[in-house]
C-alpha cells in the first residue's frame, strides 16, 4: 500500500509533520478580541454537543470527549486556553486553542490539532470561524479563509508581504494571462488550496497584476501564468539564486493531476513548513504558564466535587408519610416499600434515612467518584507529558545521529571535492603542455554541463528519456513528486539526478567493456571518463532484521518479463542526501547480466528500518 507521502511506512516524524495542523496568527489589539475568539470557540464546541462557560476555568466531559478550559488574568493581559480531547474510531484527536490579549501590543491565537495515529488533520472549522470575524495576520499581511484576488494596484502590497521579515507562513501565488478565463481558474485555485488556510496565504493574480508582479520581482522570482508558486519566508529579490527556494507547480501538473492530489500536496507542504517554524519567545512563555495552570486545575479537582443536591421537597415527603400513617390497612406495595427501606439502611450501614444522613453518604460517594475522575485525568496528563518527553528524547537522539552522519558526509564530500580539484588542475596543465590552451583554460561546453531538473515533478517527466541508457523506472511517480514538499533548495532532486546518471554510466561502461562487475565494484573503481559517486552513498543490501520485519515495503513493480507476478524485492539502494529530517532513497534492481537493464522501483521517502 502506498501513501501520498510515498512508501507504506515512512519516517514517523516526517509523516506527522505533514499531517498535524499548527496555526499561529497575530490579531489586532483590543478588548473585544478575546470575546470574539471565545464566541467562535463556543459556537464550534456547541456543534460537538458541549456548552461550557468559557468565562471560567473548568473541566468538562461528554461521553468520550473531554474539555479543559483555563482562564488567566494578569496585570498585563487576559488569556484563554481550551484543550479538547476526542476519541473515535480514527484515534485520539487533540485540539488546543490559546488566545492571548495583552493590554498593550498585538494579540495572537494559536490552534494545534493532532491525531495520535498520524492521520491528516484538515483545516479545523474553528480556525475558519476566527479568521472570518477578526483581522488575523501573518507579519503585516492579513490572513483569510479563502484565496484573495489581487489587482495591478495591489501588487506593491503583495511584494511587501513576500519580503516581510516578520512573515512566518508560506504564500501561494497563482498567476494568469489573457489566454484562459480568470474566474474558472480562481475557483480551481480555491479547491487546490483548501487545506492551507490558517497556515499560509493564497493570492490569485489577474493578467495585468501578473505582468506588474513579474516586472517588480524579476524573472528569478516571477510566477509563470497558469502555475502556482510557493514562496518561502525571507524572500531576497536581489539574489537570483534565492529563486531556487520558491517552488513552482507548473501548468502540466495542475492540468493532469486530480484536484484532491494537488489539494493534499499543498496541504502537506503548508503543514510541514508550519511545524518547522519556531514560535516567538513570548508565545512559548504564555503556553508554559497555561500548562502550569492546567496542572493546578486538575489537582484541585481531587478535593472538590459537585454539591450534593438538596431533598426534592421535604414538605411533600412529610405529607406522604402522614398519609401512610393515616392508612389503617397496609397494602402489599407498602410492605415491599418498607422492606426496601430496611434493606437500604442495612446496605448503607445507617440507623435512619434522615436527610442529613443521606447527604453524608452521598458526599462520601461523590468524593470517591470525583477522586477517581481526577486521578484518571492526572494519569492521562502525565502520560501526555511522558509522551512529549519521549518524543523530544527520540528527536534529540535522532538529531545527534543526523549530525554525526552529516559530519561524515561533509568530510567525504570535501575529500571528493579536493580530489576532483587536484585532478582538474593536473588535466589542465597536461592540456596546456600539449598546447591545447582552449581545452585547458576555456569554459566547459554547454552540452557537457549537467542539466539538473529543478523539481521532482520535472525529474519524473525526464525518466522516460533514460530508457535509451538501459535505466527503466517502474515505480510510483507520486512517491518521488511528494519529495518536492521537503526540497526547497533543490538539494534532493539534484542528488537523485546524479544517481540516475551514474546508473546510466554504469550501463554504458558495461556496454563498452570498461567494467564487468556489479554496481558496488563500479563505485569503488569507476572507469575514467564515467560518472562516479562515493561508495558510502550506496548499499548493496539490507540487514536481515530489516527484511524480516519490513521486507514487504521493499517489493516494487517490474515488467512481467522480469517476474511473472510483476513485483520483486529490491534491496540495493542509494542514499539521496537529507533535507531536515527527511532522508529519501532510490531502490533499484540490477539485471544487466540477464537483460542488460537496470530497473528503478522506488524514489521517495526513507522506508522503515531499524533506525526509523
Amino acid at each position: 500500500m502506498t501513501s501520498l507521502l510515498g512508501a507504506a511506512s515512512t519516517s514517523t516524524r516526517a509523516v506527522r509533520r505533514h499531517a498535524d495542523y499548527r496555526c499561529f496568527m497575530g490579531v489586532d489589539s483590543g478588548p473585544e478580541v478575546l470575546n470574539r475568539v471565545a464566541e467562535q470557540l463556543g459556537a464550534w464546541l456547541r456543534e460537538k454537543g458541549l456548552e461550557p462557560d468559557l468565562r471560567e476555568s473548568g473541566l468538562h466531559r461528554l461521553d468520550a470527549t473531554e474539555l479543559t478550559v483555563v482562564r488567566r488574568e494578569t496585570g498585563s493581559s487576559s488569556d484563554l486556553q481550551a484543550k479538547l480531547v476526542e476519541v473515535n474510531a480514527h484515534g485520539t484527536w487533540r485540539t488546543s486553542l490559546t488566545a492571548h490579549a495583552p493590554k498593550r501590543g498585538p494579540s495572537w491565537v494559536t490552534i494545534d490539532v493532532t491525531n495520535d495515529e498520524g492521520k491528516f488533520v484538515s483545516v479545523p472549522r474553528v480556525a475558519k470561524y476566527i479568521m472570518d470575524v477578526i483581522d488575523a495576520r501573518d507579519g503585516d499581511g492579513l490572513m483569510s479563509s479563502k484565496p484573495v484576488n489581487v489587482r495591478q494596484d495591489e501588487v506593491p502590497e503583495l511584494v511587501s508581504a513576500l519580503t516581510d521579515p516578520d512573515r512566518n507562513g508560506l504564500i501561494f501565488v497563482a498567476a494568469t494571462d489573457d489566454r484562459l478565463g480568470f474566474g474558472p481558474f480562481a475557483s480551481r485555485v480555491s479547491r487546490w488550496t483548501g487545506e492551507v488556510y490558517g497556515l499560509a496565504r493564497v493570492v490569485v493574480l489577474d493578467p495585468p497584476a501578473t505582468q506588474a508582479f513579474t516586472a517588480r520581482v524579476g524573472p528569478a522570482h516571477a510566477a509563470p501564468p497558469w502555475a502556482i508558486r510557493t514562496y518561502q519566508t525571507k524572500v531576497d529579490l536581489d539574489s537570483p539564486t534565492d529563486g531556487r527556494r520558491h517552488k513552482i507547480l507548473g501548468t502540466p501538473r495542475l492540468a493532469e493531476q486530480p484536484d484532491g492530489s494537488i489539494r493534499s500536496l499543498f496541504g502537506r507542504i503548508a503543514r510541514y513548513q508550519a511545524s518547522d517554524r519556531t514560535l516567538p519567545t513570548q508565545v512559548s512563555g504564555v503556553l508554559r504558564a497555561f500548562s502550569r495552570l492546567e496542572d493546578h486545575l486538575v489537582v484541585r479537582s481531587l478535593t472538590t466535587g459537585p454539591e450534593v443536591p438538596s431533598a426534592a421537597s421535604a414538605d411533600a415527603a412529610e405529607a406522604a408519610a402522614a398519609a401512610a400513617r393515616s392508612d389503617t390497612q397496609v397494602s402489599p406495595g407498602a410492605e415491599r416499600y418498607l422492606a426496601q427501606i430496611e434493606l437500604t439502611k442495612a446496605l448503607l450501614g445507617v440507623d435512619d434515612l434522615e436527610e442529613s444522613t443521606l447527604r453524608e453518604v452521598a458526599d462520601l460517594a461523590n468524593r470517591g467518584r470525583i477522586g477517581t475522575d481526577a486521578i484518571n485525568r492526572i494519569t492521562a496528563q502525565l502520560n501526555d507529558r511522558q509522551a512529549q518527553i519521549d518524543e523530544l528524547s527520540d528527536d534529540l537522539a535522532f538529531l545527534k545521529d543526523l549530525h554525526e552522519e552529516e559530519e561524515l558526509e561533509h568530510a567525504v564530500t570535501e575529500e571528493e571535492r579536493s580530489h576532483l580539484a587536484d585532478e582538474n588542475r593536473w588535466l589542465r596543465r597536461r592540456l596546456a603542455a600539449f598546447a591545447d590552451h582552449e581545452a585547458a583554460y576555456g569554459q566547459v561546453p554547454a552540452d557537457l554541463t549537467t542539466d539538473y531538473p529543478t523539481s521532482f515533478d520535472e525529474l519524473v517527466d525526464r525518466l522516460d528519456s533514460l530508457r535509451s541508457s538501459q535505466v527503466i523506472f517502474t515505480g510510483n511517480p507520486d512517491c518521488a513528486r511528494q519529495l518536492d514538499g521537503f526540497d526547497s533548495l533543490d538539494k534532493l532532486v539534484r542528488a537523485t539526478w546524479d544517481v540516475l546518471l551514474v546508473l546510466c554510466d554504469y550501463c554504458a561502461a558495461r556496454s563498452a567493456g570498461k567494467h564487468d562487475g556489479a554496481m558496488e565494484a563500479y563505485l569503488q573503481r569507476t572507469p575514467r571518463g564515467y560518472r562516479q559517486l562515493s561508495p558510502q552513498r550506496h548499499a548493496a543490501t539490507e540487514t536481515r532484521r530489516t527484511m524480516n520485519e519490513w521486507g514487504d515495503e521493499r517489493v516494487f513493480p517490474v515488467p512481467e518479463s522480469v517476474e511473472p507476478s510483476g513485483r520483486v524485492v529490491m534491496k540495493a539502494h542509494f542514499k539521496l542526501g537529507r533535507a531536515g529530517m527527511v532522508s529519501p532513497r532510490l531502490y533499484y534492481l540490477d539485471r544487466w547480466p540477464l537483460d542488460r537493464q537496470v530497473y528503478v522501483g522506488y524514489i521517495g521517502s526513507h522506508l522503515t528500518n531499524t533506525m526509523s
